[in-house]
């Protein structure tokens, strides 16, 4: 990422980001293939499409008016 973009994108997330992920950020800027102390979770996005996606292939069509 260039200098500017990161001044631009990044940077106003300085105070609300965890200080060792914010150590770990720059690190990654300077050397992107060392790797970073810091746990990284991955998109929730991802895990909930999984989710939704086998609740969909498990639903069975019923009748809901039927007494």
């Amino acid at each position: 990422m260039v200098q500017g973009r990161f001044i631009e994108k990044i940077m106003p997330y300085k105070r609300i980001l965890d200080k060792q992920l914010w150590k770990d950020i720059i690190q990654h800027m300077v050397i992107p293939d060392q790797p970073v102390k810091s746990n990284i979770l991955p998109e929730r996005w991802a895990m909930h499409e999984v989710e939704i996606s086998t609740w969909i292939d498990r639903k069975t069509i019923s009748n809901k008016y039927s007494i």
